[in-house]
């Protein structure tokens, strides 16, 4: 499947949780996957039934910045900016999150009033070994705990 929504020379801004928060996503039902007496067990890399398909569908969208790259170098998006995600709610109003940005330390916060850092560098770059450019268009960063949306 494709992502819907994404043009061609657009700027995006990619966030990728951590496997661990990932499993947490799947304890907390935001992805399909299976929990046992509410630990995680694994995994529905090919989720069948629609209602786990829009799951990750929506997951995917709201971890995507709609028309922006945002490097952790405290250019764009500081002191609390509000940047549209790919994620339309039921009745259509875009989602956003929120991004705290100072040189080397990105922090997004979701709708929850939760966060999530960009995982730190291993080096003394602005841009982290776990951040990288896809063309000159789109950052992927790496995050320490998944994005909760509100739908």
């Amino acid at each position: 499947d494709e992502i819907v929504g994404l043009q061609l020379g657009a700027n995006y801004t990619v966030f990728i949780p951590t496997e661990a928060a990932m499993e947490q996503a799947v304890v907390d039902g935001y992805l399909p996957g299976t929990v046992t007496n509410g630990v995680f067990t694994k995994f529905n890399y090919n989720p069948s039934s629609s209602t786990d398909k829009d799951a990750v569908a929506r997951f995917i969208y709201f971890h995507i910045l709609n028309g922006i790259a945002i490097a952790p170098d405290g250019k764009k998006g500081a002191n609390g900016k509000s940047f549209p995600t790919l994620l339309k709610n039921a009745n259509g109003d875009v989602l956003n999150l929120i991004t705290f940005n100072q040189p080397g330390n990105l922090t997004i916060e979701d709708n929850a009033a939760r966060t999530a850092h960009v995982v730190p560098p291993n080096n003394n770059s602005y841009f982290p070994a776990t951040s990288d450019y896809l063309g000159t268009r789109t950052l992927f960063h790496q995050i320490d705990n998944y994005l909760r949306y509100t739908y």
